[in-house]
């Protein structure tokens, strides 16, 4: 797919994610077996619940769904923590060109890629922790260049 193909194509989902993402946070309350507004209490039912889980007899839709909303939570983790916003960078020489990620504020502006989190976090075998994803993901954020809008 060229790159305004691909950008056109994220675009229109990026718009969807965002409407969704109340949605997608209460489905994980209710995977969580939880009503707690904290986030942080969220991320810390699920982890007990999915640390052991063998994701390989999952089916591909039932990964993508569960991947989508452990990234949603951990961006809006941190955009709790660090304030800052959910971004589709839009230049195709920008850090993550056409992905959702969260530009965080706190302590210097910077990108993050919760989506990236979730998929490395899926990635590893059980026992498996989101508390470690939630760190590796502030690890490896990239500075903001602040010539890109």
């Amino acid at each position: 797919m060229e790159p305004g193909e691909l950008l056109a194509h994220r675009e229109a989902l990026f718009t969807r994610f965002l409407q969704d993402i109340p949605d997608a946070l209460e489905d994980l309350r209710q995977l969580a077996k939880t009503k707690d507004e904290s986030l942080v209490a969220v991320l810390e039912r699920l982890d007990s619940g999915l640390s052991m889980t063998d994701f390989s007899q999952w089916s591909k839709s039932d990964r993508d769904w569960l991947v989508s909303r452990l990234g949603t939570l951990l961006g809006e983790i941190e955009i709790a923590d660090a304030g800052g916003t959910w971004y589709l960078p839009r230049r195709p020489d920008e850090p993550y060109f056409a992905q959702f990620v969260v530009i965080a504020e706190k302590p210097t502006k910077h990108y993050l890629d919760p989506m990236g989190a979730a998929m490395r976090y899926f990635a590893k075998s059980s026992p498996r922790s989101l508390r470690p994803a939630l760190a590796e993901m502030r690890t490896l954020a990239l500075p903001w260049n602040s010539t890109i809008q």
